[in-house]
């Protein structure tokens, strides 16, 4: 089978559970048995937040902000976050970088 990935895709592909391939927006043919696919954001992200909270008198104060964030370190990220993709929908299955990997 066929795949091919976005220009702001980093791409990390595994053969039988050792790392063949990588780099940005990789297409690649593949057999579906014995590879795994992690598709890392190369852009910007972005998420809000919301905290309510209470003063020493008692007083309830919200704050709120948004963090907004890149990843520069793919293979250290690809080792705490899971980023797996599902190579017949290529959408993750793994959760992304809201579901941490659990060894």
């Amino acid at each position: 089978m066929y795949i091919k990935f976005l220009p702001n895709e980093y791409v990390i592909r595994y053969r039988k559970s050792k790392r063949v391939a990588e780099g940005k927006g990789l297409s690649f043919y593949y057999f579906d048995k014995s590879t795994a696919v992690a598709a890392i954001p190369v852009s910007g992200m972005d998420t809000d937040f919301i905290f309510e909270e209470a003063t020493a008198d008692y007083q309830t104060v919200t704050v709120q902000g948004q963090l907004a964030y890149r990843i520069t370190d793919y293979e250290r990220i690809s080792e705490q976050l899971n980023f797996t993709v599902n190579l017949k929908t290529k959408g993750l299955s793994g959760g992304g970088p809201y579901r941490l990997r659990i060894p």
